[in-house]
C-alpha cells in the first residue's frame, strides 16, 4: 500500500474535536437576536441615566455653593409679557 488510495473516515478527521457542541438549530438564532437586543437597550438607558444624573449632581452642586444662574431657563419671546 503506498498510501495514494489513503482518504480521511468522516469520524477520522484531525480537524474534529468530539467534545466541541454543535452548532445551534436555527430555531434558536432568534433567541438569541432578541438577548441582543435587550442588552442594547439595557446598555443606550443605562447611558441616558448616567448623563442625567450627572448633570443633576452639577445643578445640584451649584446651588448647595450658593451660585446663581446654575440652571440655564429658555424663555420663548410669546411668552414675554407685551412692552407697554
Amino acid at each position: 500500500m503506498d498510501g495514494s488510495n489513503w482518504r480521511w473516515d468522516h469520524d477520522d478527521r484531525p480537524d474534529r474535536d468530539p467534545f466541541w457542541p454543535p452548532p445551534p438549530p436555527a430555531s434558536e438564532m432568534p433567541t438569541a437576536a432578541i438577548i441582543l437586543l435587550v442588552a442594547a437597550l439595557l446598555l443606550a438607558s443605562g447611558y441616558t441615566l448616567i448623563q442625567n444624573l450627572g448633570e443633576m449632581v452639577r445643578i445640584q452642586n451649584c446651588t448647595i455653593q450658593g451660585r446663581t444662574n446654575c440652571v440655564s431657563i429658555d424663555v420663548q419671546k410669546s411668552s414675554l409679557p407685551p412692552k407697554p
